[in-house]
Formats: C-alpha cells, sequence, structure tokens
C-alpha cells in the first residue's frame, strides 16, 4: 500500500530520510512505496492512498470514499480538499457529496473528527483525483471554558493587559477590567494595539466597576487560606469567575471580601506568579481535569 507523506517544516535531508521511511518519488508530497516508519519526526501526516490517479467519476467517488472505512476507523469524520490544478468544482461540493455517503454509514461530521478523507483533485485533459485517508491521531484537545470569566482587578500595565487579552482570546473567555480609574481605557487601547492577532471587532474586554454578581467567584492570592486541591471541587459550579489582581499590589481588600474562595497556587510563599501566569495556570488545571 502505498502512502503520501507530508513532511515537518525542518532541514531535511531527503537522502537520510529515505533511510528512515523508504524509498519515495515527489507528487504533491512524498509518495512512499514501502514505508519503513511512518512515526519518523519528519513526518507531519501520513495518508493511505485508497485510489491513486484515476479519472473524475462520481459514483466511483462515492465508492472510493466508503473504502476510506476499510482503512481508518472511528464513529466521526471529517473531509479535505485539494486542487493541484484550477477546476471548477467547488470544495464544498465534494464534501457534501462524501458527507451524504458517510451518513449512510451512520457516521457523523465533525471537524476534529476520528477519520480524515483527502481528496486531491488535478487536470491534464481531463479532471483526474487521488483519495486517501488517515485516522486522526492527533486530534484537537477540545475544552470547553465557556463556564468561565476572567476578572483583573486594576492592572497597572500594558503588558499586563496584553497578556490577559490574548489568554482571554485564546480560550475563548469574557475578559472583565475592573478600575474606576479614566487612564485604564487608554492603556486598554494600547494594550489592544500591541496585541496582534485578535479580531477586535469580535472581542472586546470589558470595564467594569464590580464582579458580575451571578457568578462563583474565585480569588487568586498568595495568602489564600485554601489550595489548588480545592479548585477540582469548585470547578463543578456551573458559572465561574477567575479573578486576579494586579502584579505589585494583587487583590484588593474589598474584592477579597466579595470572593467565595480564596486560592493560593504553588507551594511558593515568598514570590507569587504573575497574573497572567496564574490565569494560564488555572486554566491548565482545568484542562487536565477534561482530558
Amino acid at each position: 500500500m502505498k502512502y503520501l507523506i507530508l513532511l515537518n517544516r525542518f532541514d531535511i535531508d531527503k537522502e537520510k530520510l529515505k533511510e528512515k521511511i523508504g524509498n519515495f518519488y515527489e507528487d504533491n508530497g512524498l509518495v512512499v512505496l514501502d514505508p519503513k516508519n511512518l512515526d519518523a519526526k519528519e513526518i507531519d501526516k501520513a495518508y493511505m492512498i485508497v485510489e491513486d490517479w484515476k479519472k473524475l467519476d462520481y459514483q466511483s467517488l462515492n465508492f472510493d470514499s466508503l473504502k476510506c472505512l476499510n482503512y481508518a476507523k472511528g464513529n466521526t469524520f471529517f473531509v479535505k480538499t485539494k486542487f493541484i490544478d484550477k477546476i471548477k468544482i467547488s470544495s464544498k461540493s465534494i464534501i457534501k457529496r462524501i458527507n451524504s455517503v458517510m451518513k449512510k454509514e451512520n457516521l457523523s461530521f465533525n471537524e476534529n473528527g476520528d477519520i480524515e478523507i483527502y481528496v486531491q483533485f488535478k487536470r491534464t485533459n481531463e479532471i483526474f483525483y487521488r483519495i486517501m485517508t488517515r485516522n486522526n491521531i492527533n486530534k484537537e484537545v477540545i475544552v470547553d471554558y465557556s463556564k468561565f470569566i476572567a476578572v483583573i482587578e486594576k492592572p497597572g500595565s500594558i503588558i499586563e493587559i496584553s497578556d490577559f487579552l490574548r489568554l482571554s482570546w485564546i480560550f475563548k473567555i469574557d475578559l472583565y477590567i475592573i478600575s474606576e480609574n479614566n487612564g485604564i481605557h487608554g492603556l486598554v487601547k494600547k494594550a489592544m494595539l500591541m496585541t496582534k492577532g485578535i479580531p477586535f471587532s469580535n472581542f472586546k474586554p470589558k470595564i467594569v466597576s464590580k464582579i458580575p454578581s451571578d457568578y462563583t467567584k474565585i480569588g487568586f492570592s498568595i495568602k489564600g487560606k485554601e489550595n489548588e486541591k480545592q479548585l477540582k471541587i469548585i470547578f463543578n459550579k456551573e458559572k465561574i469567575a477567575l479573578v486576579f489582581g494586579d502584579e505589585k499590589f494583587g487583590l484588593s481588600q474589598k474584592i477579597r471580601d466579595e470572593c467565595d474562595f480564596l486560592i493560593k497556587l504553588t507551594p511558593e510563599s515568598q514570590k507569587p506568579l504573575r497574573a497572567s501566569h496564574a490565569f494560564s495556570y488555572v486554566l491548565g488545571i482545568y484542562t487536565n481535569s477534561k482530558i
């Protein structure tokens, strides 16, 4: 069985690569005839070629997509396409066609599914396709963080705000900034300008005077009486506010009194984590409890 190999972006000596994975030829990726090692660190993805280049016929494409199930197993699937030449076929139409075939086999579509079906198209005088498959062994970890909001009290630096913006965007968590200082708007604006890659039309921090009332409030302080062991129990609450103080002064007495829990993180008793580091640490604990 032939495999199409896609490589990681390393500096690769192809002669040494042949010693690791076997002889190959190049055809929009490396095609390996008799693979020796499909786990070599140079390999990003290895697709089993179910049908090599053949003239496009939609009934054959339907049949060949079903043949993929002989080589990759699971209950969910997704489809990727690549048009090597310009062809008047839409990726959407191919995905829809394969989707309808798979549904008859009681498989459901999932963008992070168990089975990947990969179809390439090219044109000479006619249109040809090649269909491949693999088990999605590197499935992304999907954890729902929607129960959380992040709250930082009186942040004093642009970098601190930027760190919270980035983390909140990555984990799709609403960010609240507690401050009654009018200057906070300027700091937030500067932080947004320096934090590249975030579409702030869809994601904006909320500047407020207090923590929203309908959340279980978890404050984090080096003076907390409870430790991170309690977090696993608290994480069962439905709506949770993760509350952090600024890096110089921590949480104010007023906010500490509002919190339902006050947690000390890590064994360190003298130098606390930076607020954004503490935020990452807490999200790591939650993620670990879900995977």
